[in-house]
């Protein structure tokens, strides 16, 4: 078996395969600078301090500032991609997609202090040290878990009061348009 065709877990990712990681106070702190830079001396000059301050990177080579400008290039393309290829807006507000709307309007650094249960410690480690990739996959799977979680408990309710999806619902059970008058009617009938 192929080395190439075994997916890498992270941790031998970076243990063997990046450089040194690019975390996203690393991201952060060149976004601050990057606006003032005019030359090509004070962009090397600005990744030079960023690598030493959030990279771990001692005396900065000129291999080390080509990685870190090829990983800024990998991200800025991978972010297109997903502004990019983002699913078409459905005027229908369902469950997930409110619950979907709202995870998206929480600040990444907030979702990371949730992610670690609010232990600033943790959550320092995962902003200030881990690999950018990384974290934003561990970002993705808490993310997808807290849409999971919510949609269980929507079915957990659903269910236990008898209602079900279309597309599993018997064909003698009987349905109320709460819209309607009828179904109005109905909704009085059974108390509220």
């Amino acid at each position: 078996m192929s080395t190439t065709s075994l997916s890498l877990s992270l941790f031998y990712k970076r243990k063997f395969t990046l450089r040194f990681p690019v975390s996203l106070l690393a991201l952060e702190r060149y976004s601050h600078v990057a606006g003032d830079l005019h030359t090509e001396d004070e962009a090397l000059t600005a990744i030079a301090d960023v690598l030493t301050t959030t990279c771990g990177v001692e005396k900065p080579q000129p291999e080390d500032v080509e990685y870190f400008v090829s990983r800024l290039e990998e991200i800025r393309l991978e972010m297109e991609a997903e502004s990019s290829g983002g699913a078409a807006a459905s005027s229908l507000k369902t469950f997930g997609s409110s619950y979907a709307d709202y995870l998206r309007t929480i600040p990444l650094d907030r979702i990371i202090m949730q992610m670690a249960n609010y232990d600033f410690a943790r959550a320092k480690v995962l902003y200030c040290v881990l690999d950018r990739s990384d974290v934003m996959l561990m970002v993705s799977e808490h993310i997808k878990g807290r849409m999971e979680s919510g949609l269980l408990s929507l079915e957990a309710c659903m269910y236990g009061f008898g209602g079900s999806y279309e597309s599993n619902r018997a064909s003698n059970v009987v349905t109320h348009d709460l819209k309607t008058d009828a179904g109005k009617q109905a909704l009085k009938a059974f108390g509220f």
